[in-house]
């Protein structure tokens, strides 16, 4: 019986890509390269930000690493909650997930302070158990320490848990971590990717997390 939920934040709870395209292309502006589409940024997101940001430079610049990663991090500071804002329902349905007793976690390979940040600005209302972000103490997925750990400060064990995300990292972890995956369709990365990672088909809306908890609790 699935009596728990663990959610990546940006491209599953929050959409937050439109602040980090903003942050990469003034980083790109500084070593005089042209902006990068959004689709494009979208793409090389879910690594963590030194990641990120090597994906989005040039070769001839990629010396140049931790300046760029130093650049995108000034210019973030100052930009990463301009657009960014919950997909459409996340708020209500995390509302009544709680209510109806599921306990719930954020894991995510943001930078630990944005991370608190944005769950504080954005979902206030909701009390989740564990609030997990990269930092120097935390290791990023694929690695399984946040999910381990939201285990076990939602008292769960590993079949009593679906891990809610966007992208192949979440996948992999979930592999990792032996816990059953549910893809999302509105994220950063095509849907037809998320489903040949993990053969299962992306919920579309996060209102239709009740039918994969539904199956998930069946086939367990």
């Amino acid at each position: 019986m699935i009596k728990a939920l663990i959610f990546d934040l940006d491209g599953t709870l929050l959409s937050t890509d439109t602040d980090l395209c903003k942050a990469i292309n003034q980083m790109r502006h500084s070593f005089n390269l042209q902006s990068l589409d959004i689709e494009q940024i979208k793409s090389y997101l879910g690594d963590g930000i030194r990641m990120l940001v090597t994906r989005s430079l040039s070769d001839t610049d990629i010396d140049k690493i931790d300046q760029a990663v130093e650049l995108f991090l000034d210019f973030y500071s100052q930009c990463y909650n301009d657009n960014t804002q919950p997909y459409e329902l996340v708020i209500e349905t995390l509302v009544d997930l709680q209510n109806k007793g599921y306990r719930l976690s954020v894991v995510s390979n943001k930078a630990q302070k944005y991370v608190d940040k944005l769950v504080q600005y954005h979902l206030p209302m909701i009390t989740f158990d564990t609030i997990y972000g990269d930092s120097i103490d935390h290791k990023r997925k694929p690695d399984s320490q946040g999910i381990l750990e939201a285990l076990s400060a939602m008292k769960c064990s590993k079949d009593e848990v679906i891990l809610v995300g966007d992208s192949t990292v979440d996948i992999e972890t979930s592999q990792v971590a032996s816990i059953a995956i549910c893809p999302v369709a509105w994220g950063f990365q095509p849907k037809e990717q998320l489903f040949k990672h993990s053969n299962v088909k992306p919920i579309e809306s996060i209102t239709d997390i009740y039918h994969f908890i539904d199956s998930v609790s069946i086939i367990n």
